[in-house]
């Protein structure tokens, strides 16, 4: 009688205890449900259950990525599509922005210093500044303009048939998410 008794104090335990637990979780994902209500199927915020740390997790386009801590107090999370590319925007409530856009080209053994080349010629009055450097496992290209954009930041890697761009006003956010990121 005192093993059932016991068998039962224990597993209603357990019980409060999880249903708490989903509850707490619960709590603590509204402002994700709020950044993915406008995100389409396959693409979404997602926010762990310890530490707080965000995700961008893109079905769709095959990647995943940690937003740079910084970043975690996101405002708006916008997906959007083109003809050749795909991409998603994040803003911070601080009005901190960040870019990430995917390319996807016909052939992996295209040259990113030329794709990089041909993708500035489109800016025309643009004043670059490139720079080629590693970040984590990749080569990456770093473009800085100075004359229309006020510094704005254009990173560049590329993996496989597509190529990845990353644009920031500061180098910090794209060497996390390059370094971070399951591509």
């Amino acid at each position: 009688m005192m093993k059932k008794l016991a068998f039962a104090v224990v597993s209603i335990s357990i019980l409060i205890l999880a249903a708490g637990g989903f509850f707490y979780w619960w709590q603590n994902q509204t402002d994700v449900r709020a950044l993915n209500k406008t995100l389409p199927e396959g693409v979404r915020v997602v926010k762990s259950l310890v530490g707080g740390e965000y995700r961008i997790v893109n079905k769709i386009d095959g990647y995943e990525f940690k937003i740079p801590p910084k970043m975690t107090n996101l405002k708006e999370v916008k997906y959007y599509e083109e003809e050749n590319s795909n991409g998603i925007s994040l803003e911070s409530l601080d009005e901190d922005f960040l870019g990430f856009g995917v390319y996807k080209i016909d052939a992996t053994n295209i040259n990113l210093d030329s794709w990089v080349d041909n993708w500035m010629s489109k800016f025309e009055t643009f004043s670059w500044t490139k720079e080629k450097e590693t970040i984590g496992n990749f080569e990456v290209i770093k473009l800085k303009e100075n004359e229309h954009l006020a510094g704005f930041l254009d990173y560049f890697f590329k993996k496989g048939s597509k190529i990845y761009s990353i644009s920031s006003l500061s180098e910090e956010p794209a060497s996390y998410i390059i370094s971070n990121g399951k591509w």
